[in-house]
């Protein structure tokens, strides 16, 4: 890791040393933003308490009696503290890594939330229509028919469009080059509708509607997906748009491999859950059948 930079030492304050750390860490910039942020918690409850080998083993016992938090809440809790032991322990400012056998929560399998019904697709796109938004609909064909992520829709600028070769340079999670994404025809035709109606030529393709110059982030891209769950009746987060389509893939008979081309996920192992979940639910009438209806008069046993 090298040697410590100068400009962080041990009796430095429990936040300079996080904030040092961030600074001087080779992260992508939304990965530094979202662990800057998930790290405030950690210096909010550690106060002035001196760094001992056992404080991040008991800031996880404190994350553990927090009702407020999901566990993989908790585990990007940790993951940003772990960063900051780690690498203090590596620059040599503290002589142990507090991070060693603090392990992350376990996390359940599966999906808590029902998925986004057929239905309530259809009243999205009704409710884009009805308002006449042409950038609204984009942004549902982005999320519904390409599987985009939050952060991949808001940074498409107009230049990342190749419209002869029909296909998008999306910048993906952890990706350090855009690559090419092929659009639906829908998501095409929705893109050149917006592109005219805005009058955008260059630049980002969601411009803000309150800064002249400006476009949308991911805090304004959730609000706005948010307000069309809220009017159609939608619980779930903007990211379950992509889990619907990452389904939808499974359930046309895709193989693996060409689901993950799609999805553009790490690994297939990562995908399981979807298969796992699919086959379970074509198992129901099956396990249904097989125990019958109590409520019809049977015949008495002999």
């Amino acid at each position: 890791m090298g040697n410590p930079p100068m400009v962080v030492t041990p009796e430095m304050s429990i936040s300079d040393m996080v904030s040092r750390v961030f600074d001087r860490t080779d992260l992508r910039p939304s990965t530094r933003r979202t662990y800057v942020h998930a790290a405030k918690a950690f210096v909010a409850w550690a106060g002035t308490r001196p760094l001992d080998p056992m404080i991040l083993a008991d800031y996880k016992n404190a994350l553990r009696a927090r009702t407020d938090l999901a566990a993989k809440s908790k585990n990007l809790y940790l993951a940003a503290v772990r960063t900051v032991f780690r690498q203090l322990f590596a620059w040599g400012v503290l002589p142990f890594d507090a991070s060693k056998g603090v392990r992350a929560f376990e996390v359940a399998s599966g999906h808590k939330r029902p998925p986004v019904s057929d239905a309530q697709v259809k009243a999205a796109f009704s409710y884009a229509e009805r308002k006449a938004d042409k950038r609204l609909t984009l942004i549902l064909n982005l999320l519904y028919r390409q599987g985009l992520r939050q952060k991949e829709v808001v940074d498409i600028r107009v230049e990342d469009f190749d419209e002869h070769a029909g296909t998008l340079a999306i910048l993906g999670k952890g990706r350090d080059d855009r690559e090419p994404v092929n659009l639906h025809p829908a998501t095409a035709r929705a893109l050149r509708a917006h592109l005219a109606d805005a009058g955008v030529k260059s630049g980002h393709i969601l411009a803000s509607r309150k800064r002249i110059g400006g476009h949308i982030g991911t805090n304004a891209l959730y609000k706005i997906v948010m307000e069309v769950h809220a009017a159609c009746g939608i619980v779930n987060s903007p990211h379950s748009w992509r889990k619907v389509f990452t389904s939808r893939l499974i359930d046309a008979g895709l193989n693996l491999l060409d689901v993950q081309a799609y999805t553009r996920h790490r690994s297939l192992g990562q995908l399981q859950i979807y298969y796992d979940r699919i086959a379970f639910r074509k198992s129901l009438p099956a396990y249904y059948a097989a125990f019958g209806d109590l409520t019809q008069e049977t015949s008495p046993s002999t």
